[in-house]
């Protein structure tokens, strides 16, 4: 895991968005949080992606890359909402700095 800020990683990753708080960059093995953005839901969701598929064939995130999103986001909320409910009412409620 490395911390960066928008700039560095906009400039690494020219496809970033600009409400992003993190990537799985599987080339390297790293996830890459954005230093004023990320929260424990972001850590979950780019652990899940470092340890799926589209972790080791990036082509198919590609290919499919709503259905990996979305299935993703869904099991992080799911782990979010059995071990950290706390963070997960916050993160429902977009307080990202709260966890």
């Amino acid at each position: 895991m490395v911390e960066h800020d928008w700039v560095d990683i906009r400039v690494n990753y020219p496809d970033f968005p600009a409400g992003g708080r993190g990537l799985y960059e599987p080339q390297i093995g790293k996830i890459i949080l954005r230093t004023d953005g990320w929260c424990r839901e972001t850590l979950i969701h780019e652990t899940l992606h470092s340890v799926s598929i589209t972790g080791a064939r990036p082509d198919l995130k590609r290919s499919f890359l709503n259905f990996f999103e979305g299935l993703t986001e869904f099991f992080a909320g799911y782990v979010m909402f059995r071990v950290y409910h706390d963070c997960y009412l916050a993160w429902k409620l977009e307080r990202y700095s709260w966890c």
